[in-house]
């Protein structure tokens, strides 16, 4: 935190407040527990915070339960990707052809297309934008 960020007091206080609470929290074991009320987490050994066994199985768990999830939503996904709308390898591609096959139209086309074409002012929002469009 930059110097001076918080100069009223009463803010300064609550501050210092909230970190003291947290710290507490985190290092101070529940009654009858060897394990604090974050679950002695994060890890500290100066206070002997270190994970339980309680800690390490819940998260694979959950990590396990997250994979598994993700994989699902991808068999889903590609079983049932019509009617979830998603158009996955059947979307339509994109082609894009070469300038010598596009016709030219408006100004364009009867200028030649070899020059820059002055476009008329138009009048956006009571700002008057000129464009230049150029072929080629």
């Amino acid at each position: 935190m930059r110097p001076k960020a918080i100069t009223d007091p009463a803010d300064i206080h609550r501050l210092t407040s909230y970190f003291a609470w947290s710290s507490w929290a985190a290092s101070t074991h529940r009654p009858g527990k060897d394990y604090s009320y974050t679950n002695s987490w994060p890890p500290e050994p100066l206070v002997g915070n270190g994970p339980s066994g309680q800690v390490v199985v819940w998260s694979m768990l959950s990590l396990i339960a997250l994979l598994v999830g993700i994989g699902a939503l991808f068999a889903v996904f590609g079983r049932w990707e019509d009617r979830l709308g998603w158009r996955g390898r059947h979307a339509e591609t994109i082609s894009f052809r070469p300038p010598g096959e596009v016709a030219l139209a408006g100004q364009l086309a009867a200028h030649g297309g070899d020059e820059p074409v002055p476009a008329q002012p138009a009048q956006r929002g009571g700002i008057a934008v000129t464009t230049i469009h150029r072929h080629g």
